[in-house]
């Protein structure tokens, strides 16, 4: 049995795990009432209670969310939505300090 887990300790908020997702093929169908992205290629979609983009993103769910697109085959690794998110975050800061 694989222990669900993030792999290494990393915050992240709703618009990061957003903003990775649609990198990865997914359309944001988000209401007023739900996070929601959906990627019909996959036949899959992350759904969430809405909360404001810089929320922060429970552990628990970016783990569970990461293992679930690998399953799904979206992602290569368990951990590739998290290693997305950190190399979003490093593309962000490079453009910055441009």
């Amino acid at each position: 049995m694989q222990y669900l887990h993030v792999y290494k300790e990393i915050v992240v908020n709703y618009g990061e795990v957003a903003e990775a997702l649609k990198k990865l093929g997914f359309q944001d169908i988000s209401t007023s009432k739900h996070f929601r992205l959906v990627n019909s290629a996959h036949n899959s979609e992350v759904k969430l209670p809405a909360r404001p983009s810089d929320a922060i993103f429970s552990k628990v769910n970016l783990a569970g969310y990461s293992y679930q697109l690998y399953m799904q085959g979206v992602i290569e690794e368990y951990d590739d939505l998290a290693k997305l998110v950190e190399k979003n975050r490093s593309a962000n800061t490079a453009s910055i300090a441009a």
